[in-house]
């Protein structure tokens, strides 16, 4: 079985406008990914603190 990475064209290039194009688009998930992970690890936090408060007061 021949492997097909070896029938790519080593010596061809990505445009410029593309490269910049994939380079853009990956910074926007990553943002939306830090976002995302700020907001879940905060809320969870939250959750945390308010739930272990309201033992404290139930326990007085």
């Amino acid at each position: 079985m021949e492997n097909p990475f070896k029938k790519i064209e080593q010596n061809k290039k990505a445009p410029e406008h593309l490269k910049g194009k994939v380079m853009s688009d990956i910074a926007g998930i990553k943002l939306l990914m830090d976002i995302t992970g700020l907001f879940s690890s905060n809320y969870a936090s939250v959750a945390k603190s308010f739930l272990k408060d309201k033992k404290n007061k139930e326990s007085k």
